[in-house]
């Protein structure tokens, strides 16, 4: 399997973003999937790119491969 590419499917899916539910809560979260969806944009330029909703480092932490496995929930 090819890592990078497998990663980069999973990081440029709209279904990630509910793993932000907790932090930003599921009304934003719909808002920020839509609006991927609408204007084909990753939820990462959406959130710490456009609207800096998380910084980078908190982005990282959260989407470690690790973390997608078994997620840990620790709000901002």
């Amino acid at each position: 399997a090819n890592t990078n590419r497998t990663r980069d499917m999973v990081l440029s899916s709209l279904g990630i973003v509910t793993l932000l539910n907790p932090i930003l809560g599921y009304k934003k979260c719909a808002e920020i999937a839509r609006e991927g969806y609408q204007q084909n944009k990753s939820i990462h330029q959406i959130v710490v790119q456009e609207q800096t909703l998380l910084t980078q480092e908190r982005w990282d932490e959260l989407f470690c491969f690790e973390n997608l496995i078994h997620p840990h929930f620790q709000n901002e």
